[in-house]
């Protein structure tokens, strides 16, 4: 699996199924195996260790050749591209190594049509002979509807206790869940304009309850939509969203100008949780102001670790990680968020 199924492992695992992870990449299986909010979500440090020590989260690079139950977790329009090529790699590299699974079920971003290529590619690849075959969404990032189809009237208990949404055909569920991952970006999207529009960062805190305003799945669904010629909506709204990203970050390079006058020594500002090119953005901009400025990645910040950030005077939350906005407000005077996209 690649780093989309982490997070499903996590909730499988959560809902109190012993999971297995596997993955071939060894780059994968070191960032499944430590805990890290933005790919085991939902889920706390704590809850992470409980369940590894348990067993009921491993993960494996070496799986066994018998299972009662596999998901393949896929994301064939990863950063708006058509991925398929890599879906169905995965797909045949776990068909080969596998002899025996009562069921098997394709989870995750699929375009019409590629559930069901992706289950007859299985079928050609593996000794494996699944009696029921299922699709389910992005269990990972949907929050409202989770779409899924099975061949089997006896559907799995694993997508019972998940609630999904049953559809007669694995196309109609792939467009349903297609639709469910873009109008969540669609609203969300909305409340952030309004959010950065009139200055209230606490709308954003209090209006999500997850760690996060937008998931990856979210904006890849975005981009690989936004130039169809019968959605020019998201198209307007890719575009808009650039456009907000931009406004916010020099709203808020000014504010920190303005704020950093006010201090005879320099400013020290801490950037945590963003790309790279977003951090350089902010040291350059700040160049020459008599303001510090010191960059973390995302993927080197958990919520416990921030209030371990001492010496600064500001913080910009660069990301969509809105756990980290949340928990640095209880630490510094100046916080500011600008989403990326």
């Amino acid at each position: 699996m690649d780093e989309t199924g982490v997070a499903a492992a996590a909730k499988l695992a959560k809902q109190g199924f012993q999971t297995v992870f596997y993955t071939p990449d060894p780059y994968v299986e070191k960032k499944a195996s430590e805990y890290n909010p933005s790919l085991h979500r939902g889920m706390s440090k704590q809850e992470f260790i409980k369940l590894c020590a348990e067993n009921k989260l491993t993960v494996t690079r070496q799986p066994e050749k018998s299972y009662q139950e596999v998901w393949i977790t896929v994301n064939t329009i990863k950063e708006g591209r058509d991925t398929l090529h890599s879906a169905e790699n995965l797909v045949k590299t776990v068909g080969e190594k596998l002899r025996q699974a009562e069921r098997l079920t394709v989870s995750g971003l699929t375009k019409p049509g590629e559930c069901r290529h992706l289950l007859n590619l299985f079928t050609r690849s593996s000794a494996a002979d699944p009696t029921e075959t299922n699709y389910v969404g992005a269990v990972s990032a949907t929050g409202k509807l989770l779409p899924a189809w099975s061949s089997s009237e006896k559907t799995s208990p694993v997508l019972e206790k998940l609630g999904a949404t049953f559809f007669q055909s694995p196309e109609l569920a792939e467009i349903a869940s297609l639709w469910n991952i873009l109008s969540e970006a669609v609203e969300a999207w909305t409340l952030i304009e309004m959010a950065i529009l009139h200055g209230h960062k606490e709308l954003v805190m209090n209006c999500f309850t997850r760690e996060a305003v937008l998931y990856h799945e979210h904006l890849d669904a975005v981009k690989a939509y936004r130039m169809q010629r019968d959605t020019p909506l998201l198209n307007n709204l890719y575009t808009k969203m650039r456009k907000t990203v931009y406004r916010a970050e020099a709203s808020v390079l000014s504010q920190v100008r303005e704020v950093s006058r006010k201090y005879r020594r320099e400013f020290r500002l801490l950037v945590v949780g963003c790309p790279e090119m977003v951090g350089e953005r902010f040291v350059d901009a700040l160049k020459g102001r008599r303001v510090k400025v010191s960059v973390v990645d995302a993927e080197d910040v958990s919520p416990e670790k921030l209030g371990s950030f001492t010496g600064f005077d500001g913080v910009v939350v660069a990301g969509l990680r809105i756990d980290m906005l949340r928990e640095l407000s209880k630490h510094f005077s100046y916080v500011w968020f600008v989403p990326t996209v």
